[in-house]
């Protein structure tokens, strides 16, 4: 038989042949249907009514459990999705309970992702663990939370409550839980320091000629200038600074121009015509113009500004 012959013929069908190795499909971690905890340390509330994670708001400086969400749907097995609730009533038996996608794992994981760089943390330690036993250790760190909270004296009366009562076999779960909550508090600290710095660089930019930035604080600023412990004075000291610079100067060019309109006005104790008058306040205007402080215009269009000449003062007449 010729090589010819012996080649293997390429047929379409050989993929349908091919050799399959069966893939196990990867079943949800247990530990991500059981309930999970997040502490939050922010300034406001974090809404999550959108997100569908059955949690409506996060509230600041609490521990808040995450449970598995979902939502009645049609069932499309038609052989029954195992795992899944049946709904009971009579009319929507082919209803179940879907949470894939919406394990409390995945719900604390999805707040971690957008949070937790602003102060939220999951506290994996209590992760499963019954609400009222991890209520008992909360109590025991945070008995009360002050209306003038600040993040100094929070992380003080935590650490302070670190050993206070912890349930019996729980002294090391109690330390842990203490030293992620003081994480976290530290970590929206630094944010919100941040935050405020970014406020002040953007005030400080306006105050400048043709700067852009906000012209002063905000409500949030204020609140966030509480909460970590700063003054109102250390970020709105520079803006005065600033004007008052800016004041200097303007005297500075004032004080340069005096001696010419002194010059052209030797009798400095007469009173000055309409004339002059508006002569000195266009030497001031434009040198306000070099300065980069823009002129006030009138409504319509812009006139522009032309110096006035002082008339000359008549010459005594001749006797003969």
């Amino acid at each position: 038989m010729s090589a010819v012959l012996k080649k293997a013929v390429n047929k379409a069908s050989s993929e349908l042949k091919a050799p399959y190795k069966e893939h196990t499909i990867k079943e949800i971690d247990p530990n991500e249907k059981k309930i999970h905890y997040v502490f939050w340390a922010g300034l406001k509330p974090i809404p999550c009514q959108e997100q569908n994670i059955g949690i409506a708001l996060v509230k600041p400086f609490k521990i808040t459990p995450v449970r598995n969400w979902g939502c009645w749907t049609r069932d499309q097995d038609d052989k029954g999705s195992s795992g899944l609730r049946r709904h009971p009533g009579k009319n929507r038996g082919n209803e179940v309970w879907d949470t894939r996608g919406k394990e409390a794992g995945q719900n604390a994981e999805w707040l971690e992702r957008c949070y937790g760089g602003k102060g939220l943390v999951v506290i994996r330690d209590l992760t499963g663990l019954e609400p009222d036993f991890v209520a008992t250790i909360v109590d025991n760190l945070i008995p009360a939370i002050p209306d003038d909270v600040t993040y100094e004296s929070f992380i003080s009366m935590v650490r302070a409550n670190v050993s206070n009562n912890p349930p019996k076999d729980a002294v090391k779960l109690q330390e842990k839980v203490a030293k992620q909550i003081i994480e976290a508090c530290e970590i929206a600290q630094g944010a919100g320091l941040n935050e405020l710095a970014a406020k002040k660089a953007e005030i400080g930019e306006r105050s400048v000629a043709g700067g852009k930035g906000i012209p002063r604080l905000d409500q949030r600023a204020y609140d966030l200038i509480k909460l970590v412990g700063k003054t109102t004075a250390d970020y709105e000291t520079d803006t005065k600074a600033a004007g008052d610079a800016a004041a200097q100067q303007v005297a500075k060019v004032v004080g340069a121009i005096i001696p010419a309109m002194q010059q052209q006005q030797p009798q400095a104790s007469a009173l000055l015509t309409p004339e002059q008058m508006q002569q000195q306040a266009t030497i001031l205007a434009l040198a306000m113009q070099q300065m980069g402080f823009a002129p006030v215009q009138a409504q319509g269009q812009p006139q522009p500004i032309t110096p006035v000449a002082t008339p000359a003062k008549p010459e005594p007449a001749k006797t003969k």
